[in-house]
């Protein structure tokens, strides 16, 4: 078939629950649901025609990977080829964009990272020939596995289930529902370190899971009943590790600052968390947010080469497209537009700052009011504390 696209539900994904939460989330996106779909096996030569630039020790994890499971093919038009190419998100699910299927689903690292689309429509034309040639399935039974597309999610479960050892201390639906990837991560390393320092039984497979060495926590997970999957997931993880290392905050919103200004274009501001962080407050920022109007998103969006999506969250939507600096999302937004009807605009006006390239501390509280930020629950705690800094300023 030509003058299509096509997208891979990938086998960690399909062992792993979620083959119809990424298909209704692309089938949403896209507009409705692909022309065709199939399940698929492939080989490893197969890999090799699929990835025929990769080097071998990755091309090695993929191949296992493909090897062990079906994957599910879904072939759409043409047309929806940049719109896959945005949802899937950055190869590594670290530098994915938020509301990405590589950010949403728990991914975290390059091999198990759930999808794979084609780079352009000519690609996808050769692509699904490779798969069409695989072994044809009649998928009647998957063995499920939690998570298996997270190789410290996969090492915590093996660590849990082998010594009796709870990393997520209890809080394993909290972490994984609400926590997201990247807390998930900051999260679970925290518990490994502890773990390591006052375990001495298990201290030496920890430290060799945290400094990345995958050669030695293999050899230890040689000796256990382990999945092929979730054994990938954890190699692959180990392998690119040092991904989910973050540069310092001041460094990259240094950084970000120059670049913008090379840009010359005028009227953003850093807002939200990170402007928090800026002003003293104690806050953690899991992001950094830009503030700016409509017409400055659209020529910033043209001057950073990426397009502008439409986010819809539980209370408001707005126009936003989004970058990765060195580990940190940077999410670009216009107007909120409220479920109720209300807009909380961003103009000029309100971004007249006596701190360059800042939000004040008079917008972050309007703004923070205005949208309701109850969690997690210290946003509304910064709240009081900014105007207790107002006051002590007065």
């Amino acid at each position: 078939m030509t003058n299509i696209s096509i997208s891979i539900i990938t086998p960690d994904a399909i062992v792993g629950g979620l083959t119809r939460n990424i298909l209704s989330s692309l089938e949403k996106t896209i507009g409705g649901p692909p022309i065709d779909g199939y399940w698929s096996k492939i080989g490893r030569d197969d890999c090799r025609k699929l990835y025929p630039d990769l080097e071998d020790e990755k091309l090695d994890l993929i191949a296992r990977l493909f090897e062990e499971g079906p994957c599910w093919v879904s072939l759409w038009s043409a047309d929806a080829q940049s719109k896959l190419e945005m949802l899937k998100g950055s190869t590594h699910p670290a530098n994915a964009r938020v509301g990405s299927i590589r950010s949403m689903f728990l991914s975290d690292n390059p091999v198990t990272n759930l999808i794979h689309v084609s780079d352009s429509t000519n690609i996808a034309a050769i692509e699904e020939k490779i798969f069409k040639g695989g072994v044809k399935l009649d998928v009647q039974e998957i063995r499920y596995e939690r998570y298996v597309s997270s190789g410290i999610i996969s090492f915590v479960f093996f660590i849990k289930e082998k010594f009796g050892v709870d990393l997520f201390c209890g809080r394993e639906s909290e972490a994984i529902f609400n926590f997201g990837m990247r807390k998930t991560h900051e999260f679970l390393s925290n518990e490994i370190v502890q773990y390591s320092q006052r375990n001495c039984e298990l201290g030496e497979l920890a430290n060799h899971f945290l400094s990345g060495s995958a050669e030695k926590v293999n050899e230890i997970l040689d000796s256990f009943d382990i999945s092929k999957i979730s054994r990938i997931s954890i190699e692959s993880y180990l392998r690119s590790r040092s991904n989910w290392d973050r540069g310092s905050l001041d460094k990259v919103i240094g950084d970000l600052v120059v670049e913008l200004r090379q840009s010359r274009i005028q009227g953003w501001r850093i807002g939200g968390s990170a402007a928090l962080w800026w002003h003293g407050i104690s806050t953690n920022p899991s992001d950094i947010d830009i503030r700016c109007p409509p017409e400055v998103l659209d020529a910033l969006s043209e001057f950073m080469g990426v397009s502008i999506f439409l986010e819809r969250t539980q209370n408001y939507t707005s126009r936003c497209f989004s970058i990765m600096r060195d580990g940190w999302e940077i999410e670009f937004s216009d107007s909120l537009c409220f479920d109720d009807g209300s807009i909380l605009h961003v103009n000029r006006g309100l971004l007249n700052n006596p701190v360059p390239e800042v939000e004040s501390i008079d917008n972050l509280i309007a703004e923070y009011v205005a949208m309701d930020r109850g969690e997690p629950f210290r946003d509304k705690a910064n709240v009081v504390k900014l105007r207790e800094l107002k006051r002590s300023v007065r």
